[in-house]
């Protein structure tokens, strides 16, 4: 004897279908996943690559100085550019808060060490003469000449030096951010703008 069972061919392929279907859908979400870290981690190499003070920097000063026979040479390596428009302000805009908040959350909340060595550890980061400008904070890395006059008015202060040193590095430093601020602003009034924030 034979029997005869009829198979509903939808039904039948219904799991596959059912299964691919997730599998695309998924696949989407996937690939959305892995775009958007990827771009995450790119932006964050950017951002310390484009940061002079990252240990990662790549950022060549415009220029450098030396001090010789009692006095401050400033030696200019390129000219600083100015960008604007909405990308440009974009992206540095995305810069500047992602480096408040990667920089606010590693800066020591503690200073550690005594009196002596905090000051040590200050001076060396603030005044590093191979640095292309001062900075306000741990936490901001750009250049804001208007907190110069608020942070740093007695940066050429004699009274305020340690010593020989320490004056020689100052010198330079000031020397440097207002190479910087002084090519920015040309550039800008070439270009036909002028700098805002930094």
């Amino acid at each position: 004897m034979c029997y005869a069972q009829a198979v509903d061919e939808s039904d039948s392929n219904a799991p596959d279908f059912e299964r691919k279907f997730w599998l695309i859908g998924h696949r989407g979400w996937m690939v959305a996943m892995a775009v958007v870290l990827i771009t995450l981690v790119a932006s964050f190499v950017y951002l310390l690559a484009t940061s002079p003070y990252s240990r990662d920097s790549l950022v060549q000063a415009p220029f450098t100085t030396k001090f010789e026979n009692g006095q401050v040479y400033l030696h200019k390596i390129y000219t600083p550019k100015f960008y604007s428009g909405w990308l440009p302000n974009a992206i540095g805009l995305y810069k500047q808060a992602v480096t408040i908040f990667w920089d606010r959350l590693t800066s020591p909340k503690i200073p550690q060490g005594d009196v002596q060595s905090i000051v040590d550890g200050i001076y060396k980061l603030r005044f590093d003469p191979a640095k292309p400008y001062l900075i306000s904070g741990d936490q901001f890395d750009s250049l804001y000449p208007r907190n110069l006059s608020i942070f740093y008015q007695d940066l050429l202060n004699p009274h305020t030096y340690r010593d020989d040193a320490d004056r020689h590095n100052r010198e330079r430093i000031s020397s440097t951010v207002t190479g910087v601020q002084l090519g920015i602003t040309a550039a800008a009034e070439t270009a036909g703008h002028y700098p805002h924030a930094h």
